[in-house]
């Protein structure tokens, strides 16, 4: 094929030298064609190009070298991968469709036209080829059959014309710059020879035996029969159109006929290249006859006349070793599989090698066809047709190689093996960066073979792309959710993946603040996951969310009990003895244990500072991030029972002569413990912090800036928590004149501006909302969140017509599903029509 598609895209100079008197197109042709030998595509354009740009250029040269330039562009297209030629076909019918609309009255732009229709008729049977690897292939066969049916077309328009205008250029006197009579009649020669080669390939795009497919030959058989009687036995152009009907022939069974035809060439002075051409075929015919022994025979002749080669020849070497690779290993032989297994894969490396990208390719597509078949053969040539492939990093054909293979083992009920290749096309797709076709591939293998022992791992992958997939998007994939919740489902004893899987939906709920769901997840996290301590600690935080939203619906008793069941067994042995050595998953728990009872439950006050005492105490020492946690919470146990305040202020005291830093983590700490607070426990805990903070006055000028502003601010917002809104406004005002970009800062002055009651106050706090709103960026959370504080300080001033206004506004102008705030802007909306 490849030295049809070759000819077929270059025969037309033959055609332009009997127009050309000069020899400007015989050097062209010389140059380009090396050029195009050795695949030097883009030094053969610009060589194209700049003579192009040759205004004064005669129109004969420029037609030939706008055909010369079709051909390099469609031959570096059959020489590139397919996701990256579809460039080089556009420019070559682009290129032949510019010279129409600038030349069309030329006389030779038939030539182009010619040209332009074998550009299609190369793509439509390079496509009809690689449709043997494709996962969909009726629809790759489709699109095949669209390109050759429009190159048919093409071809059979040019050839009607053609049919009137030989006997009239015959009449006529010739006038310069045409193609005489005799030029034009081979040219017609020509048109019908590439009719029945597209024929043949619409054929081919049919099932073997098929009534479509016998048409179809039968029609290219009667398109060479005019070419056949006119011509003499010896032109090249005859001995090709008797190839092509051997090859007809061959296709439609008749290989009597088929090789009546070949011996025919015996009769025939043939070139080497045309010696090499009809011992290929020769090979073929045996193949097809089942007569592999004699084809080795053909073989034995070797591959070169004189010092010509052919790749056609080499490729019908390969066809026969394939062929006897399939028929041993499917035979059980295992020493001639391997002889004429390594035979085929040596000699496909050697075509790609010597012939170059096409030909590799057409190696490629012949080992997963043969592969396709049936039996142990087809599944090792297409096993290692398609590592080969994914070595070579051409990840689309290696995926279309392991889908053929897993279809193939599927076929035969290898089930191991249709799994393996399944797997591995899904893998490809992964290293590919395919992520979401890599998820939806690993998810059909996961289903197709649930009882595999690898199933629920093919799943996981699929979850993990599908997490690859969200990070490009920059959002959550609605699937990636729904994947987790399936693997919960489908796989729950998969122990390798389950608490992969359900930590990372623990993480997906908590993001989108499902308190519930999170802590149904995270509790599904097993001791044996390397993310344990991190999977409780992150369902602490959960639950006392949860517990936080349970407790101002006045129902929190029932999820307490539960939460702290669920602690303390992780603390207690089955005695309720507290551990000797505690594990970091321990200590873990114990802080949240601690910090819901002291928030949500303050009966157990006493056992919970014991329990703070005996893991601040144990062995292995704990770190110095946890012991400051744990004393924050220690200080507030004690402050919260009874008369104990002092001892508690006294101990905070003793922790803060250590030093300045340990005193400042126990500062930042208590404010921690208030933000998380209840509302009623806020009040007293702020009044906590302060104390300490208090403390840190004298020892002011040994923090940083930074911490000095830290310190400030939080003492602000202790102020705020502990009911003292003077205070608080007086602090944030000037720490808001100080540190007027602090975009933190003037939002927290806003918000306590915004608790207040008074107009004066509220009517600073529309002018501070405003402010922040002009020096946040658009859309983002802290802009959304003041829009909607400016229209609640209009409510709250009474201006409810001009809050209404507003939300209307960002209602119609903004997506505030994206603010977090939708339901608050519209439950204020409806305030403001009362």
């Amino acid at each position: 094929m490849r030295a049809c598609i070759s000819r077929s895209l270059g025969w037309l100079f033959v055609i332009l030298l009997l127009a050309t008197p000069t020899t400007a197109a015989d050097e062209d042709e010389a140059l380009l064609q090396g050029l195009r030998a050795r695949r030097l595509f883009s030094l053969a354009e610009t060589h194209c190009r700049n003579r192009l740009a040759d205004q004064d250029l005669p129109i004969s040269e420029r037609t030939s070298l706008t055909v010369g330039l079709i051909r390099v562009y469609a031959e570096q297209a059959l020489n590139t991968p397919a996701d990256k030629r579809e460039q080089a076909w556009l420019r070559a019918r682009e290129t032949a469709a510019a010279f129409l609309s600038d030349h069309a009255d030329a006389a030779n732009s038939i030539l182009i036209r010619v040209q332009d229709a074998l550009t299609l008729l190369a793509r439509g049977e390079l496509a009809r080829m690689e449709s043997e690897v494709n996962s969909n292939r009726s629809e790759a066969l489709a699109d095949a059959r669209k390109v050759l049916r429009e190159a048919t077309a093409l071809l059979y328009k040019i050839d009607r014309e053609l049919v009137e205008l030989v006997p009239r250029q015959a009449r006529n006197p010739l006038r310069p710059g045409e193609l005489s009579s005799t030029a034009l009649a081979s040219l017609q020669h020509n048109v019908r020879f590439h009719l029945a080669r597209a024929y043949r390939n619409q054929a081919l795009c049919y099932d073997a035996g098929s009534s479509d497919r016998t048409a179809s030959l039968t029609e290219a058989l009667e398109q060479l029969k005019q070419p056949l009687l006119q011509l003499t036995p010896d032109d090249p152009l005859a001995v090709d159109a008797r190839l092509q009907q051997t090859i007809c022939l061959r296709l439609l069974g008749d290989t009597t006929a088929a090789d009546q035809y070949l011996r025919s060439f015996a009769e025939i002075e043939l070139t080497p290249d045309q010696q090499l051409l009809v011992r290929s075929e020769a090979i073929r015919l045996r193949l097809a006859s089942e007569q592999p022994q004699k084809a080795l025979a053909i073989i034995g002749q070797g591959r070169r006349v004189a010092t010509v080669v052919s790749p056609e020849l080499d490729f019908a070497f390969l066809e026969t070793y394939v062929s006897l690779w399939k028929t041993a290993a499917d035979s059980q032989d295992t020493t001639e599989g391997n002889r004429w297994r390594d035979k085929a894969i040596t000699t496909a490396k050697f075509i790609e090698q010597t012939h170059g990208n096409y030909w590799g390719r057409r190696g490629e597509l012949l080992l997963v066809r043969i592969g396709q078949g049936s039996g142990d053969g087809s599944l090792e040539i297409l096993r290692r047709t398609a590592d080969d492939l994914y070595r070579k990093r051409r990840f689309a054909d290696a995926i279309a190689a392991y889908e053929k293979a897993a279809q193939a083992a599927s076929k035969g009920g290898d089930k191991q093996h249709a799994f393996e290749f399944a797997y591995k096309a899904a893998l490809v797709q992964q290293t590919a960066k395919a992520y979401e076709a890599a998820s939806e591939r690993f998810r059909k293998v996961a289903f197709a073979n649930e009882s595999h022992p690898h199933a629920a791992n093919a799943h996981l992958l699929a979850i993990v792309n599908a997490r690859q997939a969200s990070a490009v998007a920059g959002e959550w994939l609605p699937e990636y959710a729904e994947l987790l919740r399936e693997h919960l489902k489908e796989w729950p004893s998969s122990a390798k993946t389950i608490d992969t899987a359900a930590f990372w939906l623990g993480e997906f709920e908590s993001a989108r603040a499902d308190w519930t769901m999170a802590v149904d997840a995270f509790r599904r996290v097993s001791p044996a996951s390397p993310n344990y301590s991190t999977a409780i600690g992150s369902l602490g935080a959960c639950w006392q969310q949860k517990l936080a939203v349970l407790a101002s619906q006045q129902a929190v008793a029932a999820e307490l009990q539960q939460a702290n069941v669920f602690f303390e067994s992780l603390i207690r042995d089955e005695q309720g003895g507290l551990p000797g050595e505690w594990s970091e998953t321990q200590r873990e728990a114990v802080l949240t244990l601690a910090s819901i009872r002291l928030n949500y439950g303050g009966d157990k006050l006493s056992s919970t500072e014991q329990l703070l005492k005996s893991a601040l105490s144990a062995a292995p020492s704990p770190t110095p991030t946890w012991r400051t946690a744990a004393n924050a919470l220690l200080i507030v146990a004690i402050a919260r029972q009874p008369g104990r305040d002092g001892e508690a202020m006294e101990f905070a005291r003793q922790l803060g002569t250590a030093s300045t830093d340990q005193l400042l983590d126990l500062f930042a700490q208590i404010g921690k413990t208030v933000e998380a607070a209840s509302n009623s426990a806020k009040p007293a805990l702020a009044d906590l912090q302060l104390e300490i903070g208090d403390l840190l006055e004298p020892k002011f000028s040994e923090l940083s800036d930074n911490q000095q502003r830290s310190v400030r601010t939080q003492r602000a917002g202790a102020f705020a928590n502990a009911g003292r809104l003077d205070e608080a406004v007086v602090t944030y005002a000037q720490l808001a004149q100080e540190f007027h970009d602090d975009g933190a800062i003037q939002e927290a002055y806003a918000s306590v501006l915004l608790d207040a009651d008074d107009g004066d106050r509220l009517k600073q706090a529309l002018d501070q909302w405003r402010r922040v709103a002009a020096k946040s960026r658009p859309r983002s959370a802290r802009w959304f969140k003041a829009k909607y504080s400016i229209a609640l300080t209009q409510y709250k001033l009474g201006d409810k017509a001009g809050a209404a206004k507003l939300i209307r506004y960002l209602q119609a102008a903004e997506d505030l599903g994206q603010s977090g705030l939708e339901q608050e802007f519209q439950r204020l909306l409806e305030r403001c029509k009362t």
